[in-house]
Formats: C-alpha cells, sequence, structure tokens
C-alpha cells in the first residue's frame, strides 16, 4: 500500500512537471490535459490545481480559474500560489479591491515572499500608479535579476509612466538574461516594439525633414522586424492590433508631416 502511494505520488509529480513545460511552451491544451491527468490522479494535489489555473488564465479563461484556484485554496487556504492567482483571477474579471484583499491576504503568510510582492506590482500598475510599480518591479529585478516578468512590469511601469526610452533600456536588459519559454519571449518582443514605438514619437522635423526623418524610419523599420519575430512564435497576446494600428498611424503621421516620404 505505502509503495503504491509512494508510486502515484511520483507520477503525479511528474505529470505536473511535464504539465508546467507545456505551459512554458504555451501548449495549453496539453498543460490542461496534464494538470487534469495530476489531479485525476489525486483531486487534493494543489500544485496541480494552481497550474491548472494559471494555465486557464493565459487562455483567457477567468472563470475557469477562479473555479480551479478556488478549489485549491478550499484545500490548502494558506496555499500561497493559489490565493495570488485569485488574485489574479479578481483583476482579469475587474474587481481590484478584491484583487488587493487576497494579495494582502498572501502577504500575510508569506510576507517576504518575491512572488507576493509582484502580485502586488501588478496590482498598482492596474490601478495606474505607475511610479509605485516602477519602484517595486525596480527592487524586484535587483533582488530577482533573472525573473523576466519583473523585467516586463518594469518595462511596462515605464512606458505607462511617459517614460518609453526607459521601457526600452528595461527590455533591452531582459535580453541579457535567459528567456525562458515561448510566451515570455512574445512578450518581450512585444514590448520591445512597444518602447521602439513610443520612443519615435515626436521625432520628425517638418524643417528638417532630410536629417530627422531617416532615423526614424530606421526605428519604424526595427518595430515591424521585432512584430514580425513575435508573430512567429504563434503566441497571441492582447494589444497585438492596437500595436499594429498605431505604427500604420505613425507612417501616415511621417507623410503628412513630410509629403512624398
Amino acid at each position: 500500500m505505502v509503495v503504491g502511494l509512494l508510486w502515484a505520488l511520483a507520477c503525479g509529480a511528474g505529470m505536473v512537471e511535464q504539465a508546467e513545460g507545456a505551459l512554458a511552451r504555451h501548449e495549453l491544451a496539453a498543460a490542461e490535459r496534464g494538470f487534469r491527468a495530476a489531479i485525476g490522479q489525486d483531486e487534493r494535489n494543489v500544485e496541480a490545481l494552481a497550474g491548472l489555473g494559471w494555465t486557464y488564465l493565459v487562455a483567457g479563461e477567468s472563470e475557469a480559474a477562479k473555479a480551479a484556484f478556488g478549489r485549491c485554496v478550499e484545500l490548502e487556504p494558506r496555499e500561497v500560489g493559489c490565493v495570488r492567482g485569485m488574485a489574479s483571477a479578481a483583476l482579469a474579471t475587474g474587481d481590484p479591491a478584491r484583487a488587493r484583499e487576497l494579495v494582502e491576504r498572501a502577504r500575510s503568510f508569506a510576507p517576504e515572499a518575491h512572488e507576493v510582492e509582484g502580485s502586488l506590482a501588478l496590482l498598482e500598475l492596474h490601478m495606474g500608479e505607475n511610479e509605485a510599480a516602477g519602484a517595486r518591479f525596480a527592487r524586484l529585478v535587483k533582488r530577482q535579476p533573472e525573473q523576466q516578468e519583473y523585467r516586463l512590469g518594469l518595462a511596462e511601469a515605464r512606458l505607462r509612466g511617459g517614460r518609453p526610452e526607459d521601457g526600452l533600456a528595461a527590455v533591452d536588459a531582459a535580453w541579457d538574461h535567459p528567456v525562458t519559454g515561448v510566451r515570455q519571449r512574445a512578450m518581450l518582443l512585444q514590448m520591445q516594439a512597444r518602447a521602439l514605438l513610443a520612443t519615435v514619437a515626436g521625432r520628425v522635423d517638418p524643417a528638417d525633414c532630410a536629417g530627422t526623418l531617416p532615423p526614424v524610419r530606421a526605428w519604424l523599420g526595427a518595430v515591424e522586424g521585432t512584430m514580425a519575430l513575435g508573430a512567429e512564435t504563434d503566441v497571441v497576446l492582447p494589444g497585438r492590433g492596437a500595436l499594429e494600428r498605431m505604427l500604420t498611424r505613425r507612417r501616415g503621421a511621417i507623410e503628412d508631416i513630410c509629403p512624398g516620404s
């Protein structure tokens, strides 16, 4: 009996590990199957429930994510990963007050956990508290330099705070560290394109088209190249359509400023 239980636990752990690998590769259907298989073996497997919840969040299925995280918290009320997941699901469904309550609960369980600080920074970003979020992400980058999500958060805070050059610098710094997973690569590429596009705003001088237009054209070419690389990942991220429209508007604005360019 004991041997059988140990085998089942080991097998469940292997399933979770494989599912986590699928999630990192953005193979969401495979990740869901893997996490569900692990839960089928042990319905109290909180790691599998948490993984299933994050898979649903990435897929944009917030209600399904809530259900998975909720079941996890029922089983382990102090499971920080699932409490954080519930907070993220609350944000995704437009309930920031509930999200803050949940983040603070997770913080009470694990006051030193960098993951909880990351959730708090995301909440601040969502609430438009860009300077506070940027400062928190900057501290997290120093504390966990290999965690790309914190570098992405820092770049996002800088962009939203009207500091595109600093946002681009944060993205550039992120490429100096290992990029794990296709979704992470797609997010970095899209962030880079956004930062590049924001940086060229207002750089064309109608009195000096010959002098100011070529570097802006080069920047826009870099944006197109970056977006093409992002499209190759097959990861569909929110905001890509808006980014493409912005690029078209930038090119139209150049034509308006420097006709015949």
